[in-house]
């Protein structure tokens, strides 16, 4: 069953990281092709388990489904997005904390509590970089965006949620252009500043 969003339970256990409950119930749905998981890994909105991962910054499961799911990396969200775009617009999946000086001797001293949080940092910024490695072998996005011939107005891409309310669509808010709207991969992670992708 979904729930009011759309979501499957599989949805859910990707979106959130539970990586154990997404594998269990994905070896129960394991069965279908394509067009029968369709109903459990997309939900109403277009949006997949691999993109609400990459959203959601599940990093290692996101590698996980997009391996799995391959027919996945491909697909486009509401906004007309791929999984490689959503991701080419998260800086903070990018940052790194600094090495050196001060800052590393700080962390030596530092409490351990500490030292996890930039443990996890920094195994989530790795986890990222290898989903971005996965997704741009695998994303042909760019050979189906549109032309920068007279592109005057900006398009930032909203996503997430913001209060538990979904963010207005791109398309909703540039009628003129309801289907293939993202940008390029490298131009997106050109203007987020995203050097790995880049």
């Amino acid at each position: 069953m979904r729930n009011h969003n759309g979501e499957t339970a599989l949805f859910r256990a990707a979106r959130y990281g539970k990586t154990d409950m997404f594998n269990f119930l994905a070896a129960k749905v394991s069965g279908y092709d394509e067009e029968g998981l369709l109903f459990y890994v997309q939900r109403s909105d277009k949006t997949t388990i691999l993109h609400i991962a990459i959203l959601s910054e599940h990093f290692d499961l996101a590698c996980q489904i997009a391996l799995a799911y391959r027919h996945l990396i491909s697909e486009k969200d509401g906004d007309g997005m791929t999984s490689l775009q959503l991701l080419s617009c998260n800086l903070s999946a990018f940052k790194q904390e600094p090495e050196d000086g001060f800052i590393k001797l700080a962390k030596s001293c530092c409490s351990t509590a500490w030292q996890e949080k930039v443990q996890n940092r920094k195994d989530k910024y790795k986890s990222a970089v290898e989903l971005a490695k996965l997704l741009s072998r695998n994303d042909t996005s760019w050979e189906v965006t549109y032309s920068s011939i007279d592109q005057s107005k900006p398009k930032i891409h909203r996503y997430g949620e913001i209060g538990g309310q979904e963010g207005m669509s791109l398309a909703a808010r540039i009628p003129e252009r309801m289907d293939d709207v993202g940008e390029t991969p490298l131009i997106l992670a050109t203007k987020s500043g995203i050097l790995e992708i880049v």
